[in-house]
């Protein structure tokens, strides 16, 4: 957690850290079911496991605790910069994308639909994950990095 976000986290109730906790888990269980980092570049950093990863954490914690919140605490999240990430920017721009086409899924989804529904998004190219990345672990972005759909 970046000192921001552990500062929210800090202060949010029981229920509410333990609904962010667990979102986060789950949705980094069915990124990785769907998208094994047995691929590279890695489909579990800045692949679409990622984004798949950043829209699930930000619909579950939407539909729990609401969308304000979720946007405050995820977008704090980004502040944790790895220094040796030559584009960091890059990798910022593609988790913001997701975690707020998440947050939009969790406010207009049923909770037992939506995992579903962000997948179907995924699939339909509504979710953004970068190409051209480095192709040694841990797959940063490079100069030639865009974003692009995730039905490519």
């Amino acid at each position: 957690m970046s000192n921001t976000e552990r500062a929210i986290f800090d202060d949010l109730l029981p229920n509410r850290k333990m609904w962010y906790m667990a979102s986060a888990y789950k949705a980094l269980e069915k990124s990785n079911e769907l998208f094994p980092n047995t691929f590279i570049p890695s489909n579990s950093h800045n692949g679409k496991g990622d984004a798949l990863r950043h829209a699930l954490w930000n619909a579950y914690f939407t539909g729990f605790c609401g969308a304000t919140l979720a946007e405050q605490l995820t977008t704090a999240h980004e502040e944790n910069i790895d220094p040796d990430n030559p584009f960091p920017q890059k990798e910022i721009d593609m988790d913001l994308y997701n975690n707020e086409k998440g947050r939009l899924i969790g406010e207009t989804s049923n909770i037992f639909i939506v995992t579903q529904n962000v997948i179907d998004f995924l699939n339909i190219g509504g979710l953004r994950y970068l190409n051209n990345l480095n192709p040694n672990s841990p797959y940063y972005p490079t100069i030639y990095s865009i974003l692009i759909p995730t039905d490519q």
